[in-house]
């Protein structure tokens, strides 16, 4: 971490330096993060201009900067408020702007401390590593910025929070630093990439030894050894690959790899929730840290003793919680991305499990029959695919068990407005393809939609949502039902809705609407 940011400061001379701080300081306007400090060339003058920047900077010698809270003398400068020592020491200041300062010895090592600082400032926390990186730049400082320093700031202070996000994320166990894709971008049109073109044109080499620096900074900052870039995910991929890219390791870190594939390699990573392990290689599979609640919600779902079947399990994301956390007695777990189903494998050993699951490798509507799994009754099934699993609703009835029934828990991507809708819908769906295997055991199946449970948001008014989904022939004794075939669902109130026999396909029905993939029917 840096041991200075820039932020709001008074000036005066030095020789006023000790009335002026006792005011401000009784006032509660200066502000004790930083240390007074000398005046040099990151000064610039913002506001109540008194003396030209020039003329502090010819007389530096003369005058002494002091960090203080800018709304609180904002406040004093248009009220004419505070007390007679604040006036007069109002009086004594020349100017007021912004330096880079030195932290105060009580902020210093404390690097949460630090980032709460830089995101009061002006500039936010990612914003402040962008400027103090081009500031200590050798190739910039040679080439563009002396002469533009305002310019050059006011193109970093206009980074919208998607170039320059306030907060970034940081992934597992080690702290990897995660950029999302359009932000800090080089090789996207955007702010970002003007202002990196505007420094070095289009020299490919100083932008990467620029570049370089920035990621160093950013890791010191949230004490990573290692910064990667998310990647986009091709919505019509099957297997969901991974479009994340490295762009830096510390050198101690890169010493320590092995491998050039799973453990010991540059890509992995090992993310521990709730004391469930899991690694992969981000570089190959996606990741997601947003459903650790819904994983922790699914483990407590399971009974001890329950058989269950993943259809989309990944590298484990529901199939551990469910060995774990509910003691399931043995899991089928189906993934057709060979890395993923490669991790998986990995991760069921290294949590003690491995002995209660089988991995069938491909697509789980081919493999479940080939391996002649589906007349096994499974009492809970997961069908964890966005934007829906559809596809796999008719594998998945005649997966469930028979007797007493079972539990399915439905993924899907679904506008915010259309969720009662949906699941109505998703319910009738699934009746009618109990229907079409022509079983008694489940013709007269009721299919009873108990919970949704929203896991997080999607995109604007998109929320990726679980519908926990009872199919079977009895009515379980907490559901307040009578009669026979009941289909819908419960409502927040815990009031029952029928779901309409032609009822129409949500604008989220695959081969219907707006989240279509054809490839998941």
């Amino acid at each position: 971490m840096n041991d200075s940011a820039v932020t709001n400061v008074c000036v005066t001379e030095k020789r006023h330096a000790k009335i002026v701080k006792s005011a401000l300081e009784k006032e509660g306007a200066l502000n004790k993060s930083f240390r007074l400090c000398n005046i040099h060339a990151s000064y610039e003058v913002k506001y109540e201009e008194c003396l030209s920047t020039c003329d502090v900077l010819q007389e530096s010698s003369k005058y002494i900067a002091l960090p203080i809270h800018k709304e609180k003398i904002e406040s004093f400068l248009k009220n004419k408020a505070g007390s007679n020592e604040l006036q007069d020491a109002i009086g004594l200041i020349h100017s007021y702007g912004v330096q880079s300062c030195r932290f105060s010895s009580a902020v210093m090592g404390n690097t949460q401390r630090q980032l709460s600082l830089t995101a009061n400032n002006d500039l936010n926390p990612v914003q402040n590593i962008v400027l103090q990186t081009i500031r200590k730049n050798e190739a910039s400082k040679k080439q563009t910025y002396v002469g533009l320093g305002t310019k050059i700031e006011n193109m970093v202070r206009a980074l919208s929070k998607v170039d320059a996000p306030p907060k970034l994320e940081v992934m597992g166990d080690d702290r990897t630093l995660v950029i999302p894709y359009q932000s800090l971008n080089v090789n996207t049109k955007s702010p970002f990439q003007l202002l990196v073109h505007e420094l070095f044109g289009t020299a490919s080499n100083e932008q990467s030894l620029f570049l370089s620096s920035l990621w160093e900074e950013l890791a010191r900052l949230y004490r990573s050894q290692r910064v990667v870039r998310r990647g986009e995910i091709d919505p019509n991929s099957k297997v969901r690959e991974s479009g994340h890219c490295i762009l830096w390791i510390n050198q101690e870190l890169e010493k320590s790899f092995t491998s050039d594939y799973g453990p010991g390699s540059r890509g992995w990573i090992t993310v521990t929730e709730q004391g469930i392990k899991q690694s992969l290689d981000f570089t190959k599979v996606m990741f997601s840290r947003g459903n650790i609640s819904e994983k922790i919600r699914f483990g407590k779902l399971v009974k001890e003793g329950e058989l269950v079947l993943d259809m989309y399990t990944g590298i484990g994301y529901y199939t551990l919680p469910a060995l774990v956390i509910g003691k399931a007695r043995h899991v089928y777990s189906c993934e057709w991305n060979p890395h993923a189903a490669c991790f998986l494998r990995y991760n069921l050993k290294q949590n003690g499990v491995s002995d209660r699951a089988t991995v069938l490798e491909g697509d789980s509507r081919i493999r479940l029959e080939e391996e002649n799994v589906l007349d096994l009754d499974f009492d809970r099934i997961s069908l964890g695919l966005l934007p829906s699993s559809e596809g796999g609703w008719k594998t998945a009835v005649k997966a469930i068990r028979k007797d007493t029934g079972g539990w399915l828990h439905v993924h899907a991507n679904v506008p915010t407005h259309e969720h009662e809708e949906w699941a109505l819908w998703m319910c009738r769906k699934i009746s009618q393809l109990c229907q079409e295997l022509n079983d008694d055991s489940t013709c007269q199946a009721h299919v009873i939609c108990n919970h949704i449970e929203k896991v997080k948001s999607f995109a604007p008014k998109v929320d990726h949502i679980v519908a926990d989904v009872y199919v079977g022939i009895e009515i379980p004794p907490n559901m307040d039902l009578e009669g026979q075939n009941n289909v819908g669902i419960f409502n927040r109130k815990r009031e029952f809705i029928r779901s309409s026999i032609d009822i129409c396909p949500p604008s989220c029905a695959l081969g219907n609407g707006v989240l279509d993939q054809e490839w998941m029917l």
